[in-house]
């Protein structure tokens, strides 16, 4: 899919199935005890929120990121449909500490950018370059890196 230039074992790739879940999982819970936030997130756990997305498509909406072979994070893409009107589309990162370098993090927020982009498309192109304005869109990366 893509390589990171800075940082050139980092790799992004589609998301494989249930084989990547254990490896999303040890990620997702490298980078909550790195922000001091574990928790108790199991492989199941993970497997359940895929698997029942509502306003994602996992083989679009989703990156898995990984080193040498092994996944170290991923990103996921999601939009919601607001009350007042428009919706908003969020970018969710995730990387475990030990692979959060500039280019990586740059790498990983520049993917879901470009999703952001067309977020809440489900097959057609709703929003794009100043799309998010023209159908009442927003779009954000939440919270900081994870």
């Amino acid at each position: 899919m893509s390589r990171n230039s800075g940082n050139p074992d980092l790799r992004l790739r589609r998301l494989r199935g249930p084989d990547d879940y254990p490896g999303l999982t040890e990620a997702n819970q490298e980078a909550r005890v790195a922000a001091g936030r574990p928790s108790g997130i199991t492989v199941t756990d993970l497997a359940r929120y895929l698997e029942h997305l509502v306003n994602c498509d996992p083989e679009r909406d989703l990156v898995v990121a990984e080193v040498d072979g092994r996944i170290r994070g991923y990103g996921i893409v999601f939009w919601r449909d607001l009350v007042e009107g428009g919706r908003i589309v969020v970018g969710h990162p995730i990387l475990a500490p030990d692979t959060r370098t500039p280019e990586s993090i740059a790498t990983l927020l520049g993917w879901l950018d470009g999703r952001l982009d067309h977020g809440g498309d489900r097959g057609d192109r709703r929003s794009g370059a100043g799309g998010r304005e023209n159908h009442g869109m927003d779009h954000r990366v939440s919270g900081g890196l994870q």
